[in-house]
């Protein structure tokens, strides 16, 4: 089969017209019909929010995905760019806490990483690494205020 009518087949099977999936993924109707026709080929990043739409894995509606085009979408450069930032972060916590255990349960499809406080063992998500990243980046402003208030010797 092809791209569109992977598309179309999925789309139905989840009993979606072309308007609500269009509009599920904020593009044109017409747009739809086109990838459906084998009109128009989406890029593969809007592969990927159509397949995110429909609720499949990537593969299922372009099985010839290539790890090459997965590279050179925008999500990927995304993904890699926020994993970057999530190992910075544990870097840091690192620092403070020492040798930090990356785990990945395959099953769950989860990555998450042990670390040891206080003879206390503690499992911390990337989507928990991101609430702290949040936490600090939205606390820097005040913390440094904070810090210019106080006097330059104890």
């Amino acid at each position: 089969m092809t791209l569109g009518e992977n598309i179309k087949r999925y789309r139905l099977e989840k009993g979606l017209t072309q308007k609500q999936l269009a509009d599920n993924l904020g593009l044109a109707e017409i747009t739809i019909r086109q990838y459906e026709n084998d009109k128009r080929t989406p890029k593969i990043d809007t592969i990927n929010e159509i397949a995110g739409a429909l609720g499949i894995g990537i593969r299922r509606l372009y099985p010839d995905f290539t790890y090459e085009e997965w590279r050179t979408s925008e999500t990927y450069k995304k993904a890699t760019t926020h994993y970057a930032h999530v190992m910075d972060f544990v870097k840091i916590l690192s620092d403070f806490y020492g040798d930090i255990e990356e785990v990945e349960d395959m099953e769950q499809h989860v990555r998450f990483f042990i670390l040891n406080i206080n003879h206390q063992r503690y499992a911390i998500t990337i989507d928990n690494i991101d609430m702290l990243m949040e936490y600090f980046k939205t606390n820097i402003p005040f913390l440094i205020d904070l810090l210019a208030k106080l006097p330059d010797k104890p």
